[in-house]
């Protein structure tokens, strides 16, 4: 009777295993891609940021301001003027790591969508209808109006998403948008 016992021990404790082991790679993979949807849409949100930010700033400080964006580099920069920090004239540069960035970075060419306002929208940087996918450049003029309204697409190569950020023509405020394909 105690052998049997044992044996039958054995069993059940492997089984326990294997599930421990199954159930703790699916949630794993679970785990690891809500991680990098995260990373993603903090990557989109810094970008809205910053835009919002050079805006702001051409405000205060009642002149014009750049950001320049190079697609086929996956980075982007704007200068910054915080003379109260003690820091003057700094460029920021914000690189996106090798896993999302703009699409051109990933050798997709042609970015053809529609967006949410149901228009039809080409190219990954896009200001004032100019369709561009490897340099753009936003100006900010002292009045915080932009040279052009237009979008910006950014793509996570885990995911396979598109996200865009969206500057109004007018206002210059921007908003994160969602990108619909046109198939």
């Amino acid at each position: 009777m105690k052998i049997k016992l044992k044996a039958f021990m054995q069993i059940e404790l492997f089984i326990s295993i294997g599930l421990i082991i199954i159930i703790s790679s699916i949630s794993f993979f679970s785990v690891n891609h809500i991680f990098q949807k995260i990373s993603f849409q903090t990557k989109v949100a810094q970008l809205a940021s910053d835009i919002e930010f050079v805006r702001s700033l051409a405000l205060i400080k009642k002149e014009t301001l750049r950001i320049e964006f190079f697609g086929s580099l996956n980075y982007y920069r704007f200068e910054m003027d915080n003379s109260s920090l003690g820091i003057v004239d700094k460029c920021i540069e914000r690189k996106f790591d090798g896993f999302s960035g703009f699409p051109i970075y990933f050798n997709i060419q042609s970015v053809s969508y529609i967006d949410e306002d149901g228009n039809l929208a080409q190219g990954s940087i896009n200001f004032g209808g100019s369709q561009m996918n490897s340099y753009g450049i936003l100006r900010f003029y002292a009045d915080g109006t932009p040279s052009s309204g237009g979008h910006i697409v950014l793509y996570s190569k885990h995911l396979n998403k598109f996200s865009s950020v969206i500057i109004k023509p007018v206002t210059g405020r921007c908003r994160i948008g969602r990108v619909f394909f046109n198939n």
